[in-house]
């Protein structure tokens, strides 16, 4: 018989959000409640979380988000290659590529506004949607870069 989820309260996770999240890292589930009614889930994550591209979602500077292709067709050459060329272990280093540092300040600029990438105390990072279209390009390509993306051979048919 599968065990039910425990039950945490709003009130609950408003004084004590620090508990109920070690709770949750410890790898338990948890069902919020409101009211006595069910209103969120809380659940340890497994892995990288990546939130789907969606047609009706917006970036930061107010454009439309497309599909993965669309968005590789609105990369620019310097943004093409940090993508590509320039991710190690999920951190963006600089490459040995002919781009001026203000070139590709602009272009991380852009791809931060879009939600492609993000500072962090490691450094700048590809968010979900980076690493998507990371994948994408990596798998055109035809070869694994920055340890992320690993394209399959074609199978063969008898």
């Amino acid at each position: 018989m599968p065990k039910a989820l425990a039950i945490v309260t709003v009130r609950e996770l408003s004084r004590s959000p620090g508990r109920t999240l070690e709770r949750v890292a410890r790898g338990e589930r948890l069902i919020v409640c409101k009211n006595g009614r069910p209103v969120a889930t809380l659940q340890p994550l497994d892995g990288l979380v990546v939130q789907p591209f969606s047609d009706g979602e917006l970036d930061l500077s107010g454009s439309p988000l497309g599909d993965p292709d669309q968005e590789i067709s609105k990369l620019n050459e310097i943004q093409t290659t940090m993508l590509t060329k320039w991710l190690t272990n999920g951190v963006l280093k600089w490459g040995e590529d002919d781009f001026t540092p203000s070139e590709v300040t602009a272009a991380f600029k852009d791809l931060e506004m879009r939600g492609l990438a993000r500072r962090t105390n490691r450094g700048s990072v590809l968010t979900g949607r980076g690493l998507i279209l990371h994948e994408r390009l990596a798998m055109r390509a035809g070869e694994a870069i920055g340890g992320y993306a690993k394209p399959r051979a074609p199978e063969e048919k008898d």
